[in-house]
Parts: structure tokens; sequence; C-alpha cells
């Protein structure tokens, strides 16, 4: 969540598997574009992703252990319902209420997601340039448009 985005995504299911399956090679802390989100997975919080994503002798492997880890510091993981309050709890008018996710039918609320914006108009444009070319290839245009996954060419298809 920090990164936003899987350590294992791949373009298909078995580079996914293959990703998961060497998680020594392709398990590395993220390189982000801005400070403020290289600042946002702290090295308490990494330390904890490398824990919990590493050999099964040296694993978190309980709760007890995870509440223990640095990165929890401060807060009763064990009685955690009974001992703090969400910092917001949204007023819902029944239980199919969504009036608090985003209405991606208003120009207002899609202000916040122009950079999302962008990338599907790159979209378009790459593929009528490729609909134009001989070597054309059909794009998805459902293909995760907004995802924040860097491409890491070294470890593609290991």
């Amino acid at each position: 969540f920090y990164a936003s985005y899987s350590p294992f995504t791949g373009p298909t299911a078995d580079d996914v598997w293959r990703n998961v399956y060497h998680w020594e090679e392709v398990l590395h802390r993220p390189d982000f574009a801005s400070k403020e989100a290289d600042d946002n997975l702290t090295p308490e919080a990494w330390d904890l992703v490398t824990a919990l994503v590493c050999h099964r002798d040296i694993r978190l492997c309980s709760l007890q252990e995870v509440a223990r880890h640095s990165y929890f510091r401060g807060m009763n993981m064990l009685d955690l319902r009974n001992t703090q309050s969400p910092p917001f709890v949204p007023p819902l008018q029944s239980d199919a209420d969504n009036t608090h996710f985003d209405d991606f039918s208003d120009p207002a609320s899609m202000a916040v997601y122009k950079d999302v914006n962008n990338k599907w108009k790159d979209l378009d444009i790459l593929s009528a340039q490729q609909s134009s070319s001989s070597a054309a290839a059909d794009i998805d245009h459902a293909s995760f448009i907004g995802f924040t996954y860097k491409h890491n060419r070294q470890h593609r298809f290991i």
C-alpha cells in the first residue's frame, strides 16, 4: 500500500508467479518520483515488509511477533479494537451507502486524478499510433491506468 503496487506484479499471471518464486531477486525497496512518497515508506515500514517476505526461518510468523516489530511501537496490536478509535468513521445512511467513494463522473472530483487522466490521453495517442502502423497491437483500456508500478526490466522475465 505504501508503494501503490505489488512488488511481484508482472504483465501475465506466469510473470507474477515467476516474480513471487524468485522473490529474493525481485523484492527491492521502491524508488519513488517524489521525496514525499519516498518519506511515506519509512525505514520501519520497509523493515516490516522484508521481515514478512523473507526466508521461513527468520520470517515473522505470528501476530505476537508482528506486534513486537518497531513499526508498531506504541501500539497495542493484541487489543487494538478495544483501545483505539479509527481516525475517521464515515456516517453511513445504509449498508450500501457509497457516498464516501470518488465520483468519477464529477469533473471537480476528477481533478484529483489529473495524472491518471494524462496517462489515459497518452494511451489513446499510443493506441492511435499503433493502429496506424502495420504492427498494430490492441491496447486494453482497462489495463491498470493510474497504477503506479515502475517496470524493472532487469527482473521482467525471471
